[in-house]
């Protein structure tokens, strides 16, 4: 444990060299600009909190140039789409109306126009978390992963509702859906002592019953999201029964259920490990795999004052950066399952444990990325919800340099890389990953 520094909240410094720093600048501008200019525009509400967030953090960076005018803009807009009649709204943090009010609330939350707005959407997230948590009861209920994962869940909701614990307009919402994650953990306790398989997670008519029995590990869809939304409530104070026993428990029970390959802790997709959804070799990268449990373990260990946990994260941390990169499982240089997850989660570790193999190992990722760079895409970066042939076939048959709008999404598309490249290249303390259940 002596390699764990312990030397608090440091500056945040850039990991490249001053060439590096050069190409980055250019390919974020470029791609901004074009974010801009060509629009992204089939769904404002799909496209718009990536896009936001992406303005938001180039003005941080680079004051004075009108991008956080444009970050207001793109919100106004997503609002706008999401609370016209007739839209199919979703409420999740990475998918819906949690993350429109999580944005607004990071770029402009003292303007008493947005306090105004956001009293608003608090309003319709506690109706609507308070209709999940009365329809889903953890300890006896199938209960599916979009009920409680970080994507669109009550784990990702609850992030956003701890950044407004002070306000009266989520008192109710925020208890209740902490009530909501903590009876998850309790479920798997009482499972756990009855040595049998637990039965929420998996939701689907298909599915086998061996599929049906299963717990989701992603940090996207699954139980570290869980972890990371129960730490967070403890690393800032909130009062909850029980809180510091249910992030201890779920911590170990993930440290017990990771797997050894040949260079260390991985984690499957689900437990027990699932035929039909077979990563082999398990994937690595923020959604599912040892990164994204990696850093729900540190956060959690952060909040108890764990070295032991802390430890295990490490040692996982670690094994991500031994493994061979063709075993990752990951596709164009996206955040979601791509490197940019990756960099951000390395560069996390690094900033709080000083250890300087993860800044250079970013640093090779980040070398990486701006080599996936291309002129010849609208948003610059392959599109990581289309297969590079169906990419290449739909470039070839256009006369303009093409792109489907989702290249502009933040989780599988270049606003989610822009913010990543910044990080690794900029002085500007990265808050936003936050949504990302990184910090």
């Amino acid at each position: 444990m002596s390699h764990i520094a312990n030397s608090g909240r440091r500056t945040w410094q850039p990991i490249v060299d001053a060439s590096q720093q050069a190409r980055i600048c250019e390919i974020v501008y470029r791609v901004c600009r074009n974010l801009h200019e060509k629009g992204a525009v089939d769904s404002i509400l799909a496209n718009g909190l990536g896009v936001a967030l992406a303005f938001e953090q180039m003005d941080r960076c680079f004051p004075g140039e009108g991008w956080g005018k444009l970050a207001s803009g793109w919100i106004v807009r997503a609002m706008h789409e999401a609370l016209q009649d007739g839209t199919a709204l979703n409420f999740g943090l990475l998918d819906g109306l949690a993350g429109i009010a999580w944005i607004t609330h990071y770029v402009a939350g003292k303007d008493p126009k947005a306090k105004r707005i956001l009293a608003r959407l608090d309003q319709l997230l506690a109706r609507y978390t308070e209709a999940q948590v009365n329809k889903w009861n953890p300890l006896d209920d199938v209960v599916p992963v979009y009920a409680y994962d970080l994507i669109s869940g009550i784990a990702g909701i609850s992030l956003y509702l701890l950044e407004r614990k002070d306000e009266r307009s989520v008192s109710t919402s925020l208890v209740r859906s902490y009530d909501f994650l903590t009876s998850v953990v309790s479920s798997i306790e009482r499972r756990q002592s009855k040595n049998i398989y637990p039965r929420p997670i998996v939701e689907d008519p298909q599915a086998s019953k061996a599929d049906r029995e299963s717990w989701n590990l992603g940090l996207a869809h699954g139980l570290p999201g869980v972890l990371v939304a129960l730490a967070k409530a403890l690393q800032i104070g909130f009062q909850i029964p029980q809180l510091a026993g249910k992030v201890s428990f779920l911590a170990r029970w993930l440290i017990s259920v990771a797997q050894s390959d040949d260079w260390g802790m991985i984690w499957s997709a689900y437990y027990p490990h699932l035929a039909s959804f077979s990563l082999e070799p398990y994937r690595t990268a923020w959604c599912y795999g040892s990164p994204g449990v990696a850093r729900a373990l540190w956060l959690a260990g952060q909040a108890l004052g764990d070295l032991e946990i802390k430890q295990s994260a490490i040692h996982a941390i670690d094994a991500c950066c031994r493994r061979p990169r063709e075993r990752w499982q990951v596709t164009t240089a996206m955040f979601c399952h791509g490197p940019s997850g990756i960099v951000e989660i390395l560069l996390r570790f690094y900033y709080d444990t000083g250890i300087k193999r993860f800044a250079d190992f970013a640093n090779l990722l980040v070398g990486d990325i701006c080599n996936e760079f291309s002129i010849d895409l609208v948003y610059g970066f392959p599109n990581g919800r289309l297969s590079e042939e169906k990419q290449t076939q739909e470039l070839l048959a256009s006369e303009n340099s093409w792109q489907d709008s989702s290249a502009a999404f933040l989780l599988q598309g270049s606003a989610g890389i822009v913010l990543v490249l910044l990080a690794a290249s900029q002085q500007v303390y990265p808050d936003w990953d936050s949504i990302f259940g990184l910090s």
